[in-house]
C-alpha cells in the first residue's frame, strides 16, 4: 500500500506521515494548493492510499473534488480519507465538504471516500468546547478505515470524539 499525505508537513498531517511512513505534499515541498493542484493530480495516481489534511477547507475540497474525480475517471481503486473537523455542526458556512460528501454519495465509483471528522484536535489553537483528539487516536482510526476500506461504503462520514 502506498499512501501520499496532502498537507504532510505539519500537525496532523505529519502525525499520519510519519506514522504511515507516507509520502506528503504541501507548501513546504513546492506544492501549494490551489497553484499546484495539476502537479499535485499527477503524482496522486501512483497512490493506493491518499489522506488530505490540507488546512484551508476551500483548497482541502478543491484537491478533494479533483483527485476524486480523476482516479474515479481512470478507473483506480483508491481510497481518499479526508480529515475534516466538526465545526460544520457550529458554523452552517463551513459546510464544504459535508455538501461534496451529499452531492457525490450517489454516483457509481471506482474509488472510495471517508470523511474523517473530529473535534479539536490536540495542536489546535482554538480554545475546545468538548475534550481534544489526541494523535494517537487519530491514528488508530486512520488504521481502522485501513483494514476494513475493502468493505467500506462508497462515500462515508464517522466523527471521532477525545476521551
Amino acid at each position: 500500500m502506498k499512501m501520499l499525505v496532502l498537507g504532510g508537513s505539519g500537525g496532523v498531517g505529519k502525525a499520519i506521515a510519519d506514522h504511515f511512513k507516507a509520502d506528503s505534499v504541501s507548501r513546504s515541498t513546492g506544492h501549494g494548493m490551489p497553484y499546484q493542484l495539476d502537479a499535485i493530480e499527477e503524482v496522486s495516481y501512483n497512490y493506493d492510499v491518499i489522506v488530505n489534511t490540507i488546512p484551508d477547507e476551500r483548497f482541502q475540497t478543491m484537491a478533494l473534488d479533483r483527485l476524486y474525480t480523476g482516479h474515479c475517471d481512470k478507473i483506480l481503486n483508491t481510497y481518499f480519507i479526508t480529515f475534516g473537523s466538526m465545526a460544520w455542526h457550529l458554523y452552517p458556512e463551513e459546510r464544504d465538504l459535508v455538501d461534496w460528501i451529499e452531492k457525490n454519495a450517489v454516483k457509481s465509483a471506482t474509488a472510495k471516500h471517508t470523511l474523517l471528522n473530529t473535534t479539536w484536535c490536540w495542536n489546535s489553537r482554538d480554545a475546545a468546547i468538548l475534550p481534544r483528539v489526541q494523535p494517537q487516536e487519530i491514528l488508530d482510526t486512520i488504521e481502522f478505515l485501513l483494514k476494513y476500506r475493502d468493505h467500506a461504503a462508497v462515500i462515508s462520514m464517522i466523527e471521532i470524539k477525545g476521551n
